[in-house]
């Protein structure tokens, strides 16, 4: 699967270098939209957050990966998440490095939309930090852990995130088995 990847990305390198990969053909008012659009990441929540995120996706694409890269730097973290949701849905390989540095952050909301991003790129650094995840004590933690996981590998063995620390004890520890025996068939 990787071999394919790769040669599919070298023939999109090599289109991107006849025809342009369009990274530099933002018009100077596109550029203030995006910086605005990534500004207020910070202080919109909710649906507000979830609209700006699809248009920074829709609309800029891989034109805004630079400055959602940049970003993730932010000392905001809904911008820091935001760029990591973003990054992930346009699936730029050049913001994998970044998105691993931020498997470090101190905002675990960050960590998890990283890791999401990473799984969306069949990235799996963060794998252990979803799974991890699957024992915090944020229902929200846990939701979004689960909901990658299961998007990502098409099973849930039967983690339900809202039951009691004992009862969904059973299913982290398939996760972690599960993890612990496939982890490496996942990196080649």
């Amino acid at each position: 699967m990787k071999q394919a990847l790769c040669k599919f990305f070298a023939v999109c390198t090599l289109a991107c270098t006849v025809y342009g990969c369009g990274h530099d053909e933002l018009t100077p008012e596109d550029e203030n939209q995006i910086r605005w659009l990534i500004d207020n990441l910070g202080v919109q929540t909710g649906p507000t957050w979830a609209r700006v995120c699809q248009r920074l996706v829709e609309q800029y694409g891989p034109k805004a990966v630079p400055h959602l890269i940049e970003n993730l730097g932010s000392t905001n973290s809904n911008i820091r998440r935001g760029c990591a949701y973003c990054l992930g849905h346009i699936r730029d390989r050049e913001a994998i490095d970044g998105l691993r540095l931020r498997l470090g952050d101190p905002d675990i909301l960050v960590r998890l939309e990283c890791a999401a991003s990473l799984c969306m790129m069949e990235e799996y650094d963060g794998v252990s930090l979803l799974i991890l995840a699957l024992r915090h004590d944020e229902t929200l933690v846990r939701c979004a852990a689960i909901q990658t996981l299961a998007g990502s590998f098409s099973q849930d063995f039967d983690y339900d995130p809202k039951a009691s620390p004992e009862a969904r004890a059973p299913a982290v520890e398939r996760w972690e088995t599960w993890w612990a025996q496939n982890q490496g068939n996942l990196a080649e």
